[in-house]
């Protein structure tokens, strides 16, 4: 929890003086490249969610074949993952992107197509990189020590605002902002290549390939790809939709309101992410019966915890709006907050047995209902942002809830079967 709090706490600092040093429309280029980035899932086929569950299974061993088995495991995702990422970045790089944007983006005054397609080309490396970080950080999870990866990524994110702030207080353009940006990321991922491989003692790189070994992690890895990328879409799509329909003043009002919005459910999810390696070892080793118990008890307490955070923030969103930015953004923004707000509550009670269908391996059923709730999203986001605006987007984020219902229905059901 201590992982997402702080992350909220930094873009609520952030926010307002970014806004004052470069602007709301250069904020939201920082936004909208950031957004970009967010869509590392794609190329990342599960590999994080598949290392977590392969290192969660060897993870207390001291055998030495089973030690190499986890290497191995490990090492051809991570290989797998830089192969992919260096060809989709030889492709970006021949994509036509400013013909494309310049026919499709609502731009203001003062910000041109190619502008746009640097924050892609910027925010496009930026997701390489996350991408292999999520992988390495992965094997971190699988170890449960998600004090380290708090740690982590939320120093990495105070650099990468620092940096921002600093070069914009400078004077610099927002081209150089941005790509301070991707250097902060660039050096993370340095930092955490050499602590998992070479000063921690959790696993070794190496250079083999097991066929079995690969068909067993990809056939995991491939429906928490499916699953990742409707998760993605979803919390993306309507961005992208709104700054090609409404222009990126409409596109900086949404983004910085779903920050607040987001509250409920970043922070329960960042408390409960511990469920997945946890359930995973225990149903692994059969150790299941007090599984249905602990699953209730969870998730009461992610209910209660996820509701005074909602009551507090939907009191007070107008005043804390009115503090952390000014009086006019406050007024612009109210209902929207509000309506999010209320959306993200019913999403965060989804977590837990989002959490539970991991670790009991119903990562296939998981992904199948995620990409059905995309697809209802995504028709009402396409239909209604074009007509009714911002609006649109919050329907859209409400389409997404009876679906996750089942997912409670399936957690009880296999729970009780065994």
């Amino acid at each position: 929890m201590s992982d997402s709090l702080i992350t909220m706490l930094i873009y609520i600092l952030v926010t307002p003086i970014l806004i004052k040093k470069i602007g709301v429309n250069e904020y939201g280029l920082i936004l909208f490249t950031n957004a970009i980035s967010a869509l590392g899932g794609f190329l990342n086929f599960g590999s994080s969610d598949s290392v977590i569950k392969h290192v969660s299974q060897y993870n207390h061993t001291i055998d030495q074949r089973k030690k190499k088995v986890l290497n191995t495991g490990v090492s051809m995702m991570l290989w797998l993952n830089i192969a992919i990422s260096i060809l989709a970045c030889l492709v970006l790089y021949i994509l036509p992107l400013n013909t494309v944007i310049k026919h499709s983006v609502s731009l203001p005054q003062g910000i041109d197509s190619s502008m746009i397609s640097y924050c892609f080309f910027v925010g496009f490396l930026i997701f390489f990189i996350k991408n292999l970080i999520l992988v390495l950080t992965a094997v971190l999870k699988g170890y449960e020590r998600f004090g380290t990866v708090a740690i982590f990524n939320n120093l990495t994110l105070i650099i990468y605002f620092i940096t921002l702030i600093v070069i914009a207080t400078l004077g610099y353009e927002i081209k150089i902002i941005l790509i301070s940006g991707l250097f902060v990321y660039l050096m993370s991922l340095v930092g955490i290549f050499f602590y998992i491989f070479f000063y921690s003692n959790y696993v070794r790189l190496n250079f083999y390939f097991s066929n079995k070994l690969f068909k067993r992690l990809t056939s995991f890895s491939f429906y928490s790809w499916l699953q990742t990328i409707a998760a993605i879409v979803f919390s993306q799509i309507d961005r992208f939709l709104i700054i090609s329909n409404l222009g990126i003043s409409s596109f900086s009002f949404y983004s910085i309101s779903l920050q607040l919005a987001q509250t409920p459910h970043s922070l329960t999810g960042g408390a409960l992410n511990f469920i997945f390696p946890r359930v995973s070892f225990q149903y692994q080793n059969r150790n299941d019966k007090s599984l249905l118990k602990n699953y209730y008890r969870v998730l009461l307490y992610s209910f209660l915890f996820s509701f005074l955070i909602f009551i507090l923030l939907y009191i007070f969103r107008y005043d804390l709006t009115r503090l952390w930015i000014n009086k006019d953004f406050a007024n612009d923004t109210y209902k929207t907050t509000g309506y999010l707000l209320i959306a993200y509550l019913f999403m965060s009670f989804s977590i837990v047995p989002h959490y539970f269908l991991y670790g009991l391996g119903q990562i296939k059923f998981v992904s199948l209902i995620n990409i059905f709730s995309m697809i209802s999203s995504i028709i009402t986001f396409m239909i209604l942002i074009p007509i009714i605006g911002l609006n649109g987007a919050i329907i859209g984020r409400f389409m997404y809830l009876p679906l996750l219902i089942i997912n409670h229905f399936k957690v009880i059901k296999i729970l009780k079967n065994n």
